[in-house]
């Protein structure tokens, strides 16, 4: 295969193309997942799937490659403020000139587990909510000193979630769509985000390969009863295992979930200050730092200013940095997130269409 990425026959319509065409645009595709697009930003791997995940990016990626409109549009809502149940669905038509070559209609609902639920830490739960909760998780430690208690809470809350549902919704019509108009499905599996990647293992795989022929593969072993958890009432017990760094868009939805089930939360002025201090040493040495730290804080919240974010942002964003304090009193983020924020910088750069500050940024790393 040569260097240069092959160009994709536009036509009015899938249908219209011929089995050298139709080979054309497969090598196209394999060709540019290969080269262009990244793992662990673009596609990724969870435990439970058997091929790679594609990501919003991605799928932005794809798009744009092959040269298809992806317009969505509502098609139905329920909203009942008095009961808190809201219910979206959205459609995403992908076209490639005026022939329409994919549809994908998807949903989003505040009954959804991740939606419906709050999760409280034992050190945070009061008497009430460990009486009211309805499953209580404890889960190992990472270095296995220990365990601690998650109490599930239904979210007394779902008002705040309106703006989410609609994004998730859209997301995965749009994400579905791509799917279908690329004839990627054999490369990946829906957005990540359908799934609850937050407190599971996330890591990278390697580009993706043509799976023709098909190779004869081992025989799946049986997974553990109950996916190795342990039941004993409403309690269940399980080992949390993270695998950082994670992808921006990753991370960001992860952010948006703890958010959502901390709730209200009033940091204090030593708090902004210190997240302030944090996200400007993530980028110690560059003379514009506190424009990356606003980058960042937009990126992942939505907000530019510590001051103007709603507290649990605050709180969320603390406990992702980890700060540590030094023998000398200083407080210095951990190296997985001042990593993290790198990225987060990089693709919040990409989204902008901002290259050349991207090149400048990364040509001055690399100095």
């Amino acid at each position: 295969m040569s260097n240069q990425l092959v160009t994709v026959p536009q036509t009015n319509g899938l249908a219209t193309y011929n089995v050298e065409e139709a080979k054309h645009r497969y090598n196209a595709l394999v060709e540019y997942v290969q080269k262009l697009m990244v793992s662990d930003r673009d596609y990724g791997k969870i435990p439970g799937s058997d091929k790679p995940t594609l990501l919003k990016p991605g799928a932005e990626k794809l798009r744009s490659f092959f040269g298809f409109r992806a317009p969505i549009e509502l098609i139905e809502k329920t909203e009942d403020w008095d009961k808190g149940f809201f219910h979206y669905i959205y459609r995403c038509n992908a076209y490639e000139g005026d022939s329409l070559i994919a549809s994908c209609e998807a949903s989003a609902n505040s009954k959804e587990t991740k939606y419906r639920y709050r999760n409280v830490m034992e050190w945070e739960a009061t008497e009430d909510d460990k009486k009211n909760a309805v499953k209580i998780v404890t889960k190992q430690k990472k270095n296995g000193m220990g365990s601690f208690k998650i109490y599930k809470l239904e979210n007394t809350e779902p008002f705040d979630l309106v703006n989410t549902l609609q994004k998730m919704a859209q997301k995965r019509a749009f994400v579905g769509a791509v799917l279908l108009a690329a004839n990627a499905s054999e490369f990946f599996t829906q957005d990540i985000e359908d799934l609850d990647y937050v407190d599971a293992e996330f890591t990278p795989v390697q580009p993706v390969q043509p799976t023709h022929p098909v190779q004869p593969t081992r025989p799946a072993q049986p997974a553990p009863a109950n996916n190795g958890h342990k039941t004993v009432g409403k309690e269940v017990t399980e080992t949390a295992d993270f695998n950082r760094p994670y992808a921006p868009e990753v991370l960001k939805t992860g952010i948006e979930k703890k958010v959502t089930r901390l709730g209200e939360f009033k940091a204090s002025d030593k708090q902004i200050g210190l997240l302030a201090s944090m996200l400007d040493k993530c980028f110690a040495g560059e003379t514009n730092s506190s424009d990356l730290r606003h980058a960042v804080q937009e990126y992942l919240t939505g907000y530019k200013s510590s001051k103007e974010m709603p507290g649990a942002y605050v709180k969320v964003l603390l406990d992702w940095l980890d700060a540590k304090q030094d023998d000398g009193g200083d407080y210095t983020p951990s190296a997985m997130a001042i990593k993290e924020a790198q990225a987060i910088r990089r693709q919040s750069l990409l989204d902008a269409g901002q290259m050349d500050l991207l090149a400048t940024a990364e040509s001055g790393t690399q100095n």
